[in-house]
């Protein structure tokens, strides 16, 4: 994560920068991958791109990012590009979702840190 985190004079938060993910690729151009991000009070928020093809405007949404006030832990719940029909996704389940959680070494301490950072999220449902 590169970026700025703004504070409005309401203690609303909002990220502005990049988030890189090793190995991912995403179907944005490299050089409009600015996001902006509106923190909620549990300091989550919707991981929306928006870029402009010749078609016009277009959105990919990558999922929802959950940080701590420090922004040392991370948890990224990541959108289903395609669901089992072969339509365009944008599904996440608690059940089997795909999660990027930093920094952790193993599954036990990233579903710790996703627990952690997710518990209003959650709303009593643990991940395992």
């Amino acid at each position: 994560m590169k970026g700025t985190v703004y504070t409005s004079l309401t203690g609303n938060k909002r990220f502005v920068g990049t988030i890189t993910i090793e190995g991912e690729e995403i179907p944005v151009p490299e050089n409009q991958r600015q996001l902006e991000i509106n923190l909620g009070k549990d300091l989550s928020g919707i991981m929306l791109y928006q870029y402009n093809e010749d078609e016009g405007i277009s959105h990919f949404l990558y999922g929802t990012i959950f940080v701590n006030r420090s922004f040392r832990e991370v948890t990224i719940t990541v959108m289903d590009r395609y669901s089992a029909e072969g339509n365009q996704g944008g599904n996440w389940s608690g059940d089997d979702g795909l999660m990027i959680s930093v920094p952790a070494s193993d599954r036990a301490e990233a579903l710790r840190i996703s627990n952690h950072l997710m518990k209003d999220y959650l709303d009593g449902y643990i991940l395992h």
